[in-house]
């Protein structure tokens, strides 16, 4: 059998081929942008705060109270703050939150605005092993549990966003404002079983970063403790035979430094850890232990009254006062501890 191919039938199996390949090219094009569509990226709100007041900031109860302003602007259908949950915030009857705009506004580019004012009392777990030298950076955080980042995500509004210039944290310097943006998965999925895994959401965080003023550690923390300490060590320039005197003054001095210490622990949490304020009592209770057995040794030392043993009694008097003096010049390495 031979198969004959006129130039006629070649042109019309290349007219073939090229209809076929635009038809082919057509319905790609046509996959790929049906694809597009049925995913679409998320939505995308922007949001911003100012800070207008912090107050009743307690360590103890690890919490604080804030006042401010909250608004955001998008577009898309979801409203980026109907659902929103604030992650920290603790006490929920003590909370309101006040829509500024009786609807949502419409701005003149098509992107949706509104905003709030808030009040609430919110948590923070406050680090206190540099206590008082300590900072802290209380924040303000939400996410929305309804919808997740694939649908929706926040970006902060940092150049609208602040903190009121008159504002005043009590026994607190404020240093820095900031945001901090983070992923949230949930550990669970919620007894679905049909959910493989759960999904991640969006959270962010509104953040002001405080400091303590060094008067506040010298003046009321410092002082107290080095007055103490000097009327323990003030035993060592009384004469060795008033025995009395020189044990009295170390012991009135150590039960002195544990009524500070309760005073102070009272206004800090239950932790499980040394504050730096403990490490320097640490340090005055040994000082004023050590004084304490030195006054009993040189004591028995001067028992028998001679001129000798009130020497020598004098001598172990400059030999603690050099020992004291070595352990509050090696204190700060121990603070490093």
């Amino acid at each position: 059998m031979s198969c004959n191919f006129t130039s006629s039938n070649i042109q019309a199996m290349k007219n073939a081929l090229l209809v076929l390949s635009l038809f082919l090219c057509t319905v790609t094009s046509f996959c790929s942008d049906s694809l597009h569509t049925s995913r679409p990226g998320p939505e995308v709100a922007t949001i911003g705060i100012l800070l207008i007041n912090v107050s009743e900031l307690d360590i103890s109860d690890n919490s604080f109270h804030a006042d401010f302003y909250l608004w955001c602007r998008w577009k898309g259908p979801i409203d980026p703050v109907k659902d929103i949950e604030f992650t920290n915030l603790e006490d929920e009857w003590d909370f309101s939150d006040t829509d500024l705009n009786s609807i949502t506004m419409i701005l003149k580019d098509g992107v949706y605005y509104n905003s709030y004012h808030i009040r609430g009392k919110f948590t923070h777990n406050f680090r206190l092993h540099d206590y008082p030298f300590d900072k802290q950076e209380i924040s303000i955080t939400f996410k929305n549990p309804v919808h997740n980042s694939d649908e929706i995500i926040y970006v902060p509004d940092s150049t609208n966003s602040n903190v009121e210039p008159g504002i005043v944290v009590p026994g607190w310097n404020i240093q820095r404002f900031r945001f901090h943006n983070a992923q949230h998965k949930y550990s669970s999925n919620f007894g679905l079983p049909e959910v493989a895994d759960s999904n991640t959401y969006d959270n962010i965080s509104f953040a002001i970063t405080l400091y303590r003023p060094t008067q506040y550690f010298l003046w009321k923390l410092l002082l107290p403790i080095m007055i103490v300490l000097l009327s323990a060590l003030g035993s060592t320039i009384i004469h060795p035979k008033y025995v009395d005197a020189r044990i009295y003054a170390p012991v009135g001095a150590l039960l002195t430094a544990v009524f500070l210490e309760q005073s102070t622990s009272s206004k800090l949490p239950d932790i499980s850890y040394l504050t730096l304020i403990d490490k320097i009592y640490l340090i005055v209770y040994v000082a004023i232990l050590a004084g304490i057995f030195h006054a009993i040794y040189t004591a028995n030392i001067v028992k028998d009254g001679s001129e000798k043993s009130v020497l020598k009694a004098k001598r172990f008097d400059k030999i603690y006062l050099l020992v004291v003096a070595i352990l509050l010049l090696i204190s700060p390495f121990i603070f490093l501890i």
